[in-house]
């Protein structure tokens, strides 16, 4: 159907054909029997295989699996060492040595309910909340002395 055959004149066939373009950059499908002036791809040849309309990608499943299996596993390890970390800092006693969650190294002085009083330096007490302790101090490093004797050592073997 022409634009004179519908009644419209030469000014509203410009009006006509700019909403037409403003619509081609929207995601606005148009009016049912009008044209978008955009061509249609031509149809797939008859000897291919039709697109399969089934249910997703065969991935999908597993997707939807590792999103609920995934936070499920972190807060069964995540509570599992929490019981472990609670069940050593109950097992703290008078005289143990303990590394802080800031890295504070010393010796237990007293231990309440709720704060324990360590010993960081000969003399030096500090109270500090008994929740924040991370664990007993194993001793895989030397202190700092043994460490000079090493290298000492060491220095003693190369003349050799």
């Amino acid at each position: 159907m022409s634009m004179a055959a519908s009644g419209l004149g030469a000014g509203h066939s410009a009006v006509l054909s700019s909403n037409v373009k403003l619509l081609a950059f929207q995601a606005v499908p148009p009016a049912p029997g009008r044209e978008t002036g955009v061509s249609q791809p031509a149809p797939a040849a008859s000897g291919s295989a039709p697109p399969s309309g089934g249910s997703g990608l065969p991935g999908g499943g597993l997707m939807t699996l590792l999103m609920f299996a995934l936070p499920l596993l972190l807060l069964f390890f995540s509570s599992r060492s929490q019981k472990k970390q609670a069940a050593q800092i109950a097992s703290l006693k008078k005289g143990d040595r303990v590394v802080m969650r800031g890295g504070l190294v010393g010796r237990i002085v007293e231990l309440g309910d709720k704060y324990a009083k360590l010993e960081i330096a000969p003399g030096t007490r500090v109270d500090v909340v008994r929740a924040e302790i991370a664990g007993a101090d194993t001793g895989e490093t030397p202190p700092a002395a043994d460490k000079d004797k090493d290298k000492d050592k060491d220095k003693d073997k190369d003349k050799k």
